[in-house]
């Protein structure tokens, strides 16, 4: 079983803010210890029906859990930080741009390998988290958000989506 340490989120965003990463990192924390998971908890991805094992090593402090008391807003933050680490292990992409409203996705991908300040947009990704969904929520919710990627079809460019259920934990990390 692959160790994937979670922490990671802080250095796999390097064309978006440090304080992006670390509040995507607080919230994929408080997340998980909101349903008692501690480090080396298994997680699986569903898309490739792989195992992994979730480490980290940030305590969650009580500021940190007032910080993300709203649990909708630390899922959805939370999802982030999981489908920025995801695509960066996973693909030969890396988030680069926070997407538009009515694009069909959250965020753009660029190519990990370039050196180059100016980002090109390589990819499409499309995030979403559940704090403990039901198996037919979670399937509910890859094939929603595969529809919702159609919208920016039109760029051509390949789509993912990453789903994050902290309940059980899961993630489906699909290409469309």
């Amino acid at each position: 079983m692959k160790k994937i340490d979670i922490e990671k989120i802080r250095n796999c965003t390097p064309a978006l803010t440090k304080s992006w990463s670390e509040q995507r990192l607080e919230a994929a924390l408080f997340c998980l210890d909101h349903n008692s998971h501690k480090t080396g908890v298994e997680c699986l991805d569903t898309s490739q029906s792989l195992k992994y094992e979730l480490r980290w090593h940030t305590e969650i402090s009580e500021a940190m859990k007032r910080t993300h008391n709203d649990v909708q807003d630390a899922t959805e933050m939370g999802a982030e930080g999981m489908a920025a680490l995801f695509a960066d292990e996973l693909t030969p992409y890396q988030i680069i741009i926070r997407s538009a409203k009515r694009t069909g996705i959250d965020y753009w991908l660029g190519d990990k390998q370039r050196k180059i300040l100016l980002y090109q947009k390589s990819a499409r990704l499309e995030v979403s988290g559940l704090i403990n969904g039901s198996d037919a929520e979670f399937a509910r919710r890859i094939k929603k958000k595969k529809e919702q990627t159609m919208q920016s079809r039109s760029s051509k460019l390949p789509a993912y989506v990453a789903i994050t259920d902290f309940g059980k934990p899961r993630i489906a990390f699909e290409k469309v």
